[in-house]
């Protein structure tokens, strides 16, 4: 997929969810950073799955830090880390002033898309010194 085209997916993609509710373990940071990298490589990711705000809590405090509960999950689904500037497309880790560490997907122009409650996409221009990771998600896996 051109780069051009895969930049059109992940907006169209983070635009259908701007009214959609923030539910836990279906629509949250990371199930929807999730759901885009099935999308485009139409096989499962083996995230652990929750069905509340408290158990998506309890995993990322016994991993560490929601970098290390993606890490292995991500990293063993085939996608590799992007070293330097994320690409439209991408998914990654970020610091917010709200969240110690949010999950989402990575658009045109530097933006950077993620769920939050109570429903809705967020989107910001992280600065480099908040990108925790990246991943690419335009490769053949």
């Amino acid at each position: 997929m051109s780069d051009f085209d895969l930049a059109a997916r992940a907006l169209a993609y983070a635009e259908a969810s701007i009214n959609e509710p923030t539910v836990w373990g279906e629509s949250d940071c990371t199930a929807w950073a999730r759901r885009w990298v099935e999308q485009i490589h139409g096989k499962r990711m083996k995230l652990p799955k929750w069905c509340s705000k408290e158990q998506a809590l309890a995993y990322i405090e016994k991993a560490g830090s929601l970098e290390n509960l993606w890490s292995p999950a991500v990293e063993s689904y085939g996608l590799r880390v992007r070293y330097g500037e994320p690409q439209a497309g991408d998914v990654g880790i970020i610091k917010t002033h709200l969240f110690p560490q949010v999950g989402g997907i990575f658009l045109a122009h530097g933006l950077f898309a993620w769920r939050a409650e109570p429903h809705g996409a967020r989107v910001i221009r992280p600065r480099p010194k908040t990108i925790v990771k990246v991943w690419v998600c335009n490769e053949t896996i």
